[in-house]
């Protein structure tokens, strides 16, 4: 693995705990403010966070998403894996 797998593998881990603990926006607001992340990393760990999220509660998770400023592209994909 390289350094920044490494680093971005951490991330993704601390994400989808803080997902799990009960504060998912909290945990997508944090990943928007990362600054070394490419769009796949990015995008990678959001699905995760949201899938986290979607077995909690599939209506926040879906709104959240909705209102979201993601990239459209992006955001069209990520809504295909938490509608149901």
């Amino acid at each position: 693995m390289t350094r920044d797998q490494m680093l971005w593998n951490s991330v993704n881990l601390a994400a989808k705990r803080q997902a799990e603990e009960g504060q998912p926006a909290a945990a997508m607001e944090w990943l928007g403010t990362l600054p070394f992340a490419s769009q796949n990393d990015y995008a990678r760990t959001v699905a995760n966070v949201l899938t986290v999220w979607n077995h909690k509660s599939p209506s926040d998770a879906a709104g959240w998403l909705q209102n979201s400023a993601l990239n459209p592209t992006l955001k069209a994909d990520l809504l295909q894996k938490v509608q149901p």
